[in-house]
């Protein structure tokens, strides 16, 4: 089990949940920023998020 894997599994239900914004995913986590950037950028090089500059954070096809 990851360390980040509490976290993760967080960012990717709020993403499911249509939360798509940065900030607003910060502000409902309640995590440090920085570290919701890292694990979104994780995520995003695992294949299981996209971001779309016009949508926002979204689940991978």
């Amino acid at each position: 089990m990851s360390k980040y894997e509490a976290a993760d599994k967080v960012i990717l239900g709020l993403i499911k949940e249509g939360v798509a914004q940065y900030n607003r995913l910060v502000a409902s986590t309640g995590l440090d920023d920085r570290l919701v950037d890292r694990r979104l950028q994780a995520l995003r090089k695992r294949g299981l998020i996209k971001f779309s500059t016009k949508a926002g954070w979204s689940l991978a096809d």
